[in-house]
C-alpha cells in the first residue's frame, strides 16, 4: 500500500535520476543518448529500506483502526442495550405507581366514609 510519502519518494528519485542523466548528457555530449533511465526502470527498482518499517506502522496502524471500529460497534450496542433497558424499567415503574393508585382507591371506597367522632369501638353495641 503506497501512500502520499511513496509516490514523493519516487517521484523525488525519478527527478534526481533525470536530472543526473541531463548534466552527465551535457558533460559528455552525445555519447549518453540512451543511458537515460527509463520510467519503468526506476519504478521497477527495490523501495528503501525505509519503506519496510512505513508498511510494518501502516499494518500496524490498521489494525489498530479495526480494532477501534470494532470496539465502537460494541459500545453502541452496549448503549442501546441499556437504553432498552431502561424503557422497560421506566415501564414497569410506571405501571406499579399505576396499579398503588388504584389499589389505594379501592382500599378508601372499601373503608367507607366515616363521620367525625365516631369510631368502631363507639359502636361497639356488646357490653363492657
Amino acid at each position: 500500500m503506497g501512500g502520499v510519502n511513496d509516490l514523493t519518494r519516487e517521484s523525488e528519485e525519478r527527478a534526481i535520476q533525470e536530472e543526473i542523466a541531463k548534466a552527465a548528457k551535457a558533460n559528455q555530449g552525445s555519447e549518453l543518448v540512451g543511458t537515460v533511465p527509463k520510467d519503468s526502470e526506476v519504478a521497477q527498482k527495490p523501495a528503501p529500506e525505509g519503506s519496510e518499517t512505513d508498511t510494518a506502522r501502516v499494518r500496524e496502524l490498521e489494525k489498530e483502526n479495526m480494532d477501534l471500529k470494532i470496539t465502537n460497534r460494541a459500545k453502541d450496542f452496549f448503549i442501546e442495550q441499556l437504553h432498552k433497558e431502561r424503557d422497560g424499567f421506566f415501564d414497569q415503574l410506571l405501571s406499579a405507581s399505576r396499579k398503588v393508585g388504584e389499589l389505594e382507591t379501592r382500599l378508601l371506597q372499601l373503608e367507607g366514609p366515616q363521620s367525625e367522632g365516631h369510631t368502631i369501638e363507639e359502636s361497639d353495641p356488646s357490653p363492657k
